[in-house]
């Protein structure tokens, strides 16, 4: 058991703490907490559905299904993302096929920004497959309005169902996209 307190010294304005590690003599080794239930993209196994693909990927391991694995990891190591760094494209996407129609109005995405190559997107679109078509979801709300790396992203719209959903990045400059994670929800 550990515990941290701060105290704010009276001409300080705010206290703070940048990095804090506990270190011991454990015989366990530390378990991932499963992935919260009732996200409709999570696949822990990597095989069947769901399934995640995309416009591009990185050559260092940020492969698509890392997104859907239900780890959310904004750190460098170990590599647990999907980044479009290298793409020859100004935007880029990340798609979950479900295999089946499902019924979805809530995504989470845990944008990855390594502050390199990697950058918060300067904006993004939610779209699910009507047909042969990608269209883009009516009512979008998003939280925060600007995307914010290294952080969850909230968007909320107009229920919908389909087999497919993605998000479309604008990419930042030179910088390319990447997620640590693409969550969806009903609700």
């Amino acid at each position: 058991r550990i515990r941290v307190v701060l105290h704010r010294a009276e001409e300080a304005t705010g206290t703070g703490i940048t990095e804090f590690q506990a270190w011991g003599s454990g015989t366990t080794l530390y378990q991932t907490p499963p992935p919260a239930a009732g996200n409709l993209s999570t696949n822990t196994s990597g095989v069947e559905f769901p399934k995640a693909s995309a416009s591009f990927h990185d050559r260092y391991g940020g492969v698509p299904k890392s997104a859907i694995d239900g780890r959310i990891i904004f750190r460098p190591n170990p590599v647990n993302r999907w980044t479009s760094y290298g793409s020859p494209n100004e935007a880029d996407w990340l798609e979950v096929d479900f295999g089946k129609p499902k019924t979805f109005s809530r995504v989470e995405l845990h944008i990855y920004d390594d502050r390199g190559g990697v950058q918060t997107p300067t904006s993004y679109k939610v779209q699910y497959l009507s047909g042969e078509r990608w269209v883009d979801v009516k009512g979008l709300k998003k939280s925060p309005e600007t995307p914010k790396g290294s952080a969850k992203n909230t968007a909320t719209f107009e229920k919908v169902t389909s087999q497919k959903i993605r998000a479309v990045f604008t990419n930042s400059g030179k910088a390319r996209s990447g997620l640590t994670e693409f969550e969806v929800w009903e609700k």
